[in-house]
């Protein structure tokens, strides 16, 4: 599952991550790193999981479509991370991680969550816009 993880963070952030640090994020109690997969049903159906449950995600897995990660850092999620295929962007993928990674926190029982944005990802600033978030500075 790791080599699906790092084709996906090449395709859209150019290895950003490395698989050692993806593994650390597998391995923090802190850290919650979610996959979208397209399920084998022939309906289209998706289906959100934690990447570390390697109970339910399988090498020959269907194809990763999406993936977001957060650290749980006192009573806060700090996304930092939410990647969509290139392929399969604009179809509400990024919304339907965003929402999954939101509602995991809120199982988690955080109040709130942060995440960095580029002033120039349009796309995300209005994803993020869309879901509340609110500009608190800029780097």
């Amino acid at each position: 599952m790791l080599s699906a993880v790092l084709e996906l963070d090449n395709l859209c952030f150019g290895g950003l991550w490395t698989q050692e640090g993806y593994q650390r994020e597998l391995d923090s109690p802190n850290s919650v790193l979610l996959g979208l997969f397209l399920e084998d049903s022939g309906q289209g159906d998706l289906a959100t999981r934690k990447l570390e449950d390697k109970e339910k995600i399988k090498e020959n897995s269907p194809p990763l479509l999406s993936m977001g990660c957060f650290w749980e850092i006192v009573d806060e999620a700090h996304i930092t991370l939410l990647a969509v295929h290139p392929r399969y962007q604009r179809q509400g993928l990024g919304q339907a991680m965003l929402f999954a990674l939101i509602a995991e926190a809120g199982w988690r029982g955080l109040e709130r969550a942060t995440l960095e944005v580029r002033a120039s990802n349009q796309s995300a600033l209005s994803l993020y816009q869309k879901f509340g978030f609110k500009i608190a500075g800029r780097r």
